[in-house]
């Protein structure tokens, strides 16, 4: 079961304010033009799509309602299903699939309910230094610990992110001072983590290779020394 939530969409090419009473208006005049819906007030798959098909319209391909497809209840199935339609995705130019729990809101925005899968090359590089961590919008979580890895891919330098709380700590003090007084920058060249050491070999994950064969959405999988 689904619902739609009010909300808004938002591109250069239309702006839609979406109603969850004009979804149910909408189920009403199916309902007597005979067409057969068993729930009224909680529209599910089969009724809401219809909706967003007629309503998210615009004379551009940059916005439009994506192919649709609900999966078979069989865990099994749903697997070999979504593998599938993935491999068709890839095929035709596409980076991935989006997964959408079928309990959650429809809602013109990225949240919870919904999972990106989009498959992933892995690669080794050695650390050569870190940057230090910064404030964001929110907050200052990393101020004063390591930002990211800097690593050497290949004779170019490549940032890792994707650290845990536990693995940006800096092996001594004087680091976590340096970066505290310096967010954002490189850290000192014989600055040390104290889950990662210069000179260490890591493996990280990563969609694809830009043109200059730079690895792309690169983050930080496993310490090399650890497999």
């Amino acid at each position: 079961m689904n619902v739609l939530g009010t909300g808004e969409i938002k591109n250069t090419n239309m702006v839609r304010e979406v109603k969850f009473d004009e979804c149910l208006a909408f189920i009403d005049e199916r309902v007597q033009r005979g067409v057969r819906v068993r729930h009224t007030t909680c529209p599910d798959f089969e009724h809401e799509l219809p909706w967003l098909n007629k309503n998210v319209e615009t004379q551009s391909d940059t916005c439009y309602v994506h192919r649709q497809e609900k999966l078979p209840l069989d865990e099994g199935q749903a697997h070999v299903r979504v593998a599938e339609f993935l491999d068709f995705v890839l095929e035709q130019g596409g980076e991935g699939v989006v997964l959408r729990d079928p309990t959650s809101r429809w809602i013109p925005k990225r949240h919870k309910g919904i999972l990106k899968w989009k498959p992933f090359q892995d690669d080794e590089a050695t650390i050569t230094g870190f940057t230090s961590g910064r404030e964001t919008a929110k907050g200052s979580k990393h101020l004063g610990k390591i930002g990211a890895l800097i690593t050497d891919y290949k004779g170019k330098r490549l940032e890792l992110s994707g650290l845990t709380d536990a693995e940006r700590e800096f092996a001594s003090c004087r680091d976590t001072t340096f970066a505290e007084q310096h967010p954002g920058e490189d850290m000192p060249r014989d600055a040390q983590g104290t889950h990662f050491k210069v000179g260490r070999t890591v493996t990280f994950r990563y969609r694809e290779l830009t043109d200059d064969q730079i690895p792309k959405e690169a983050r930080y999988w496993r310490r090399r020394d650890v497999e």
